[in-house]
Formats: structure tokens, C-alpha cells, sequence
């Protein structure tokens, strides 16, 4: 090791910042035993990975969303491997992107990557005061081709956004779907 003090780094990898990010994560749901302090996922956001149960299930899709993103980027930019700024823009963004969710009348705000496909109906969004379910939205994997297509951020708000457009007739897809 080295003892100038200007060498010495740090170094991360990229899993580590994944759950180093989970580690910072809430689950939305406040804590009566903390005083109201909201739940992280876990200081242990690698053993939830296999590990049954919703918290499992919550650490598992958020690293799947990492690895989706990370590999339609390189696929976007002709199989170019991702820079490790542009890694923790990626990262960024899957963190950020939350939609609430309502079970049993708690309505909680979680990251998106924690929606398994049978919970959809339980999520939403809201859009101009608007709460829009996310399973209300047919045609979710065309309006993120196209969102692609066109340099569009991909976020389930800006995904449900689009919808609602798409179902007024202001945004239109070069795949022609109806309802």
C-alpha cells in the first residue's frame, strides 16, 4: 500500500455501488419503531439476493433493471461498453425512478425495479393529479421502443406520461396498436 496519501484511492466496483445504492434505498413505509424513519432495504442487500420473500424479490429486480439498462446502452451505441460515469448515471436513474404503490391502503413510494409484473395493478403514477395505473398500460413495450427511438428518458412516469398522451392521440408510435 502505498503511503502518499495523493495515490491512496478507493475503489469500488460496479455490484458494490449497486448495493451501496440499495443499502440507501427506502422502502417508502415508515417505521413506528424508528420514530417515523423510513425502512431501508437492508445493510445486507447481498444476502437478500437469495433470499425468498419480497425483500429478495425487490433486491433482484433492481440489479436485473441495472443489468437491462446497462445492456441496452451498449446495444444503443453499437456494443460500446459502458464508462463507469455513465454506469452510475444508469444507476442514478433506476434509483430515482419511483411510482407508488398501494396495497392494502398504504400508499408507499418505491423504485419502480421493486414492481414485479403481478404487483402492476396496485401501482401508479400520478400525472397532472391524475393517478394512472401502471397495468392500465397496453402497449408498454412499444412506447419504449419508440421512446428509444427518440432519445426519450425512460422512467415509468415518463412511460405512463406518454400513455396517457398516446391514448388522447398526441403521440403517435410507428407501431400502430389499438386498445
Amino acid at each position: 500500500m502505498s503511503r502518499n496519501p495523493t495515490t491512496a484511492k478507493s475503489i469500488f466496483t460496479r455490484r458494490e455501488m449497486v448495493f451501496n445504492t440499495l443499502d440507501g434505498l427506502t422502502t417508502g413505509l415508515s417505521s413506528f419503531l424508528f420514530w417515523g424513519e423510513q425502512d431501508g432495504i437492508s445493510s445486507d442487500a447481498k444476502k437478500l439476493l437469495t433470499t425468498d420473500g419480497y425483500q429478495g424479490d425487490n433486491v433482484r429486480g433492481f440489479v436485473d433493471e441495472v443489468d437491462r439498462r446497462v445492456q441496452a446502452w451498449s446495444d444503443e451505441n453499437a456494443g460500446k461498453h459502458v464508462s463507469d460515469n455513465q454506469f452510475k448515471i444508469i444507476l442514478s436513474d433506476i434509483a430515482s425512478d419511483k411510482v407508488f404503490y398501494d396495497d392494502d391502503g398504504a400508499n408507499s413510494r418505491l423504485p419502480a425495479s421493486f414492481i414485479s409484473d403481478d404487483e402492476r395493478e396496485d401501482a401508479y403514477v400520478n400525472i397532472g393529479g391524475e393517478r394512472v395505473n401502471l397495468s392500465e398500460n397496453t402497449i408498454r413495450d412499444e412506447l419504449i421502443v419508440e421512446m428509444q427511438k427518440q432519445g426519450i428518458e425512460i422512467t415509468e412516469q415518463k412511460i405512463m406520461q406518454l400513455y396517457t398522451e398516446w391514448k388522447a392521440g398526441d403521440f403517435s408510435l410507428s407501431v400502430g396498436n389499438d386498445l
